[in-house]
């Protein structure tokens, strides 16, 4: 369906970095959905409840499921197109809940070859052989790396809150892009 946008899923949006991704996703155009344990928040949680109000007045969807209850996370994956996980460090064993609901799902893993995806399937035992046999730090790389060459998640631009980007402010530095990084693994 040309000119359709995805739906993505963000699994740990309401976390330190997962706000920020929700928040540029949504400016993305595409429809986002939220997976968060409520969708409201304790009366003694009042940031919490700012933060889902804010996603919803941005028009993402919230969808009510835990990472720890695999048959809400399967029903979530089957709604989407496409899932980034903003799991924080001490929820990196965790993924592993997320790789085996996106098989549940019939979901599939994307692998970038140049400059497109190419859908594959990864077998669940490499990816976490891989992960879990390694020691630390090396096992946060593979993890990281998982994610970004393996299953796809996105960088997307987000634009300066107040007009100017930092190169702009300081030409005399040079700064490397996240593609120039990234490259850096292929």
């Amino acid at each position: 369906m040309a000119g359709e946008k995805s739906k993505i899923l963000i699994i740990g949006g309401t976390g330190y970095i997962g706000k920020f991704i929700v928040a540029a996703s949504a400016r993305s155009g595409h429809p986002i959905f939220a997976l968060v344990r409520s969708t409201t928040a304790p009366a003694d949680q009042p940031a919490k409840a700012k933060l889902l109000s804010d996603f919803q007045a941005a028009g993402v969807t919230l969808i009510q499921g835990d990472l720890y209850d695999h048959e809400s996370l399967v029903k979530a994956i089957k709604q989407v197109d496409v899932g980034i996980s903003t799991l924080g460090f001490m929820q990196l064993n965790d993924q592993t809940k997320v790789i085996d609901a996106i098989k549940d799902a019939g979901g599939h893993i994307m692998k970038k070859t140049g400059k497109t995806f190419e859908r594959v399937y990864v077998p669940e035992e490499h990816v976490l052989k891989q992960i879990q046999e390694a020691p630390l730090p090396v096992n946060v790389m593979l993890a990281i790396c998982h994610s970004a060459f393996v299953k796809g998640d996105h960088v997307f631009d987000i634009e300066p809150s107040f007009g100017v980007e930092a190169s702009e402010l300081y030409p005399d530095v040079k700064y490397t892009t996240v593609d120039e990084y990234l490259n850096r693994f292929l």
